[in-house]
């Protein structure tokens, strides 16, 4: 297969990616700077000390819960290579922390996909085909069941 062939399936690749996640993906590519999965349970915990942490936190300590303590922010799972980032640069509003959020997360299953192709003709898969199940090995992670808490 020559280089620009496989150039085109990368592009092709990239494209279906794209398009099966956010089909996939729908509740949150449609508004994702307003989109709570889980509102209940340990997913809205989740939320909770990320956005809170985000907007008003400093530094790696969270004050959020334990009060009047707190406590270290890997402990509550507040994201913190993200909500720790925004707690630094400061005035970062809550519809904006989930768009980056839900972007990242969308853009993982992406190149996940691409790289799950890239493997698979390797193995000498036809490249349609190395398309059609790297988006099935994509979306049926079971990882992504994980976004919902």
């Amino acid at each position: 297969m020559s280089r620009l062939h496989r150039n085109l399936w990368l592009l092709l690749t990239v494209v279906v990616a794209v398009c099966v996640v956010v089909y996939a993906l729908s509740y949150i590519a449609l508004e994702p700077g307003h989109i709570l999965p889980d509102v209940g349970g340990d997913g809205a915990k989740n939320n909770f000390t990320y956005l809170y942490h985000s907007t008003q936190g400093k530094g790696y300590w969270f004050e959020g819960m334990n009060y009047p303590y707190g406590e270290h922010i890997v402990f509550t799972d507040a994201m913190p290579l993200l909500s720790v980032f925004f707690a630094s640069i400061g005035n970062v509003s809550a519809p904006t922390a989930l768009t980056v959020l839900w972007v990242l997360v969308s853009m993982s299953v992406v190149v996940s996909i691409i790289f799950i192709s890239r493997i698979l003709l390797e193995f000498k898969v036809p490249p349609l085909s190395a398309i059609v199940f790297a988006c099935l090995v994509g979306i049926f992670s079971p990882q992504l069941q994980r976004i919902l808490g």
